[in-house]
């Protein structure tokens, strides 16, 4: 029962639970600082021991923490980047550069890593998998141009309209010693991945585009693939159209194990083209001279095999029914795996754990 002695006791209570409440910790630390494009959470004040996180406007997908120790925050926070400004840089290389993580809103990268100084890589839209934009890494910076990446799904069945007339004939046989996944015929503005038989950790994103294949295709080799580490190639554009219907003389796709031609063909009777070995400094000049390259039985060196070489990581993913894995082949440890699904926009992405991959992904929805 309320009695009237116990009111002095309850005006007081307020003060007794506010004051307990709000205690104050002589090692805490002050609200953090405003964060230039950015923000912290939570925003403080913080009590001794208590960690803040960071969050950048243009990379929400990396967070930053710090930690309240005796009245300083303490914790690595470089600082958030300007969206006209692409420094990432990378810790545990000279001028390399971070993962591109999703740096932009609505985009990706393939590959998804730390890439080394000189490195190239490309950036592709959620929503819009017909735009892309190269980068390199330089000196720590992304080097190239990003315009936008739209935040909606575009009606992909109308870029996939059944009446395109521009459409492209299956990959398939017109190349030795490669597939395309799907095999096709492709439409205008669709995707498809080309792999090696012999190699299938050599791959190629191409796309169809008024009728004829475009994007970057080096060839494949004839045979098993060699342990080793060979030099990057250069990859040259695809030939305007796949075969030369016109020119009865003119010779096919250059192929040397161990080696990489440029162009790769086919060529006109005629044209010349630069043959380079991948694991040494050879370098010899063909030409096309009626349907056959001159000089023949060309061959280049194997590569070196290193002792005790072992290799971890996980192995080639395997088919997907209605979409594709990139990249196609070995992957390391910690590396990220791509799974497209071009009928419904989406990219699912898996990382190499243990020598098995790790992700959610269920499937991709047919037709």
């Amino acid at each position: 029962m309320l009695t009237y002695n116990m009111i002095p006791y309850l005006l007081l209570f307020p003060l007794i639970v506010i004051g307990h409440g709000f205690e104050k910790d002589e090692n805490g630390c002050p609200p953090y600082p405003t964060v230039e494009d950015g923000f912290a959470y939570p925003p403080g004040p913080t009590k001794n021991g208590e960690h803040v996180f960071i969050t950048c406007h243009y990379n929400s997908s990396d967070r930053y923490r710090v930690r309240c120790m005796e009245g300083n925050y303490t914790g690595r926070f470089p600082g958030c980047p300007k969206k006209p400004n692409l420094y990432r840089p990378d810790p545990y290389e000279e001028g390399g550069c971070l993962a591109y993580n999703r740096y932009y809103p609505h985009s990706y990268a393939l590959p998804n890593r730390p890439y080394k100084n000189g490195e190239d890589f490309v950036v592709f839209c959620d929503e819009e998998l017909t735009l892309r934009y190269p980068f390199t890494c330089e000196n720590g910076s992304y080097v190239g141009y990003f315009d936008h990446c739209p935040d909606k799904p575009i009606d992909l069945y109308d870029l996939l309209d059944d009446n395109n007339t521009n459409k492209c004939v299956e990959f398939d046989g017109h190349y030795d010693n490669a597939h395309a996944k799907p095999p096709g015929p492709f439409q205008d503005g669709e995707e498809f991945v080309v792999t090696c038989d012999h190699d299938p950790s050599i791959q190629y994103l191409l796309r169809c585009y008024n009728g004829v294949y475009k994007g970057e295709y080096d060839g494949c080799p004839e045979g098993p693939k060699e342990p080793g580490k060979p030099v990057k190639p250069v990859k040259p554009e695809l030939p305007e159209k796949p075969l030369d219907d016109e020119d009865t003389s003119g010779c096919g796709v250059y192929q040397i194990e161990n080696g990489h031609a440029y162009p790769p063909g086919p060529v006109k009777n005629g044209e010349p083209l630069k043959v380079t070995c991948s694991f040494s400094d050879e370098q010899y000049d063909v030409n096309c001279k009626d349907g056959v390259y001159i000089p023949r039985n060309l061959k280049c060196p194997g590569p070196v095999t290193p002792a005790n070489e072992s290799k971890s990581g996980c192995g080639p993913y395997g088919d997907v029914e209605n979409g594709f894995a990139w990249p196609t082949g070995h992957n390391d440890e910690g590396e990220e795996l791509a799974i497209i699904c071009p009928r419904e926009q989406k990219v699912y992405t898996l990382i190499c754990k243990n020598g098995t991959y790790h992700g959610t992904f269920t499937k991709c929805r047919g037709n």
